[in-house]
């Protein structure tokens, strides 16, 4: 029986693209590629129980994953997304498993001239060479408007059974997912946070910053009100309850380190302030510098409990003086 591999992130094209290839009979096997920042793992296997299909999901290394981001071989979209680079490592992932399972082909969701980085026909054809899979990776929704692929020439599958199309027009796959049962997302890669311009901007500074890979939690840089120390210490407020309460679950989710430090009221309503790179003597100025530019304290006596998990203080808030 011919087998393939589609490449499946919980969005409704790539569902139904598989589904086009299971019509003609192919056996498909579902992989899921979730990162860091696209956490795309049950979502995909949703659209795999969907489809009946057994899935397998590849996680990078967060580290890893960093460097990729890091240096990206062919750039950035508008945030700090390196979708011809991630494509790249999905697509490599795809054809080990494809060996695996001695099959034919690869089957994407892509569909030529649609609104993202990387959809362009140079571009897929590009993708396809750097693969290092020459006319094995099928594209079933605009197949009709590329080369024939391989297994369409040599009879695996029907091109006429293929679709043809192009753009972000949505009615057509839309349609396709009602038809096989298909309730993907129409996200596509809104979902991943990288695509975010100003989450991109927080995390490519952190990127050439001093501050560990392995404390660059994907969490950090969505917390807007975001300082920098030079290029090594981090000093992050919270502006609601919401975000006071992610820092602390941020924290928690960080090493142990002196360096690490953990700001929260004791007694009044304000922002809990996190502290990474800084050692206590740095951070503590800087921590009521920037409380008082919120205009605290806001009454005498206000204090912060500060920790590092292994040391607690007090921390008293000084208003500043009238010069």
């Amino acid at each position: 029986m011919t087998r393939s591999v589609a490449l499946l992130s919980g969005d409704l094209d790539g569902a139904v693209a598989a589904a086009l290839i299971q019509t003609q009979g192919v056996q498909v096997f579902g992989l899921a590629f979730a990162t860091q920042f696209s956490p795309v793992a049950d979502a995909a296997r949703r659209s795999a129980d969907q489809l009946q299909i057994p899935l397998r999901v590849v996680q990078p290394s967060p580290t890893e994953y960093l460097q990729l981001i890091a240096r990206p071989r062919f750039g950035y979209g508008k945030g700090a997304n390196p979708c011809g680079d991630c494509r790249l490592a999905m697509l490599a992932a795809a054809v080990e498993y494809l060996t695996e399972l001695e099959a034919q082909f690869v089957v994407t969701g892509e569909v030529l001239g649609q609104k993202m980085m990387g959809q362009k026909r140079s571009h897929l054809e590009m993708m396809e060479h750097h693969a290092g899979i020459p006319g094995r990776l099928v594209r079933p929704l605009s197949a009709q408007l590329l080369t024939p692929t391989l297994p369409e020439t040599e009879g695996l599958i029907d091109r006429s059974q293929l679709l043809a199309i192009h753009g972000s027009g949505r009615r057509q796959i839309r349609a396709l997912g009602q038809r096989f049962g298909l309730t993907g997302s129409e996200k596509g890669a809104a979902r991943c946070r990288l695509v975010d311009p100003a989450y991109g901007r927080r995390l490519r500074t952190a990127l050439v910053s001093r501050l560990p890979a392995a404390w660059l939690l994907p969490g950090l840089f969505e917390i807007r009100q975001h300082q920098w120390s030079e290029d090594r210490g981090l000093i992050l407020l919270g502006r609601n309850q919401d975000e006071n309460d992610r820092l602390g679950q941020l924290f928690l989710a960080l090493p142990a380190d002196p360096t690490i430090l953990l700001a929260t009221p004791i007694g009044f309503h304000g922002p809990t302030v996190l502290s990474v790179g800084l050692s206590f003597a740095e951070a503590e100025p800087k921590i009521a510098g920037e409380l008082r530019k919120k205009g605290f304290p806001a009454e005498v006596g206000e204090r912060l409990a500060l920790s590092d998990k292994s040391n607690d203080w007090v921390m008293r808030l000084v208003r500043e003086s009238p010069v």
